[in-house]
């Protein structure tokens, strides 16, 4: 009888092991997979930050000359080129304040990125314009032309 209990006891006691083992293992798991979703979302954030919006900035560049004459494709690296710092903080800036804006329910973010809409073709044109200017200027320009702008999106 003694050594059924005891055996009954070991199973319980490798049970509870395992059980604990099994706990900790998920929970390494969980913490291991936070990690490397917040490192992919820093990456993404950098890499929209000093590539992806200067390259916005070159691709209407290249839009705008092409307007005026055939367009070298060099002008897609006009950003990198010119004012760098500035116009990387200055898209920074409009991706952020577009992003805080959309926390208010979505739709206070739509309406500011058509107001920001300009601010890639602005510093095409003027690489120097500051933070404050480019934001203005847009915003002035697309007064009352955000339902244009959207209906030319759908």
């Amino acid at each position: 009888m003694i050594c059924i209990i005891f055996l009954l006891y070991i199973i319980l006691i490798i049970i509870c092991n395992f059980i604990i083992i099994w706990f900790i293992f998920n929970i390494i798991i969980c913490i291991t997979f936070i990690i490397i979703v917040i490192i992919a979302g820093m990456i993404g954030i950098l890499l929209s930050a000093f590539v992806l919006n200067p390259l916005e900035v070159g691709a209407s560049r290249f839009f705008l000359k092409n307007l005026e004459k055939n367009a070298q494709i060099g002008e897609l690296g006009f950003a990198f080129d010119n004012e760098y710092k500035n116009v990387t903080k200055i898209m920074f800036f409009r991706s952020l304040y577009t992003f805080l804006w959309t926390l208010l329910f979505i739709i206070p973010g739509i309406v500011k990125s058509y107001e920001y809409q300009m601010i890639p073709y602005l510093l095409a044109e003027n690489p120097s314009l500051t933070k404050e200017q480019a934001f203005a200027i847009s915003k002035q320009m697309m007064d009352g032309q955000k339902w244009k702008a959207f209906v030319l999106d759908l």
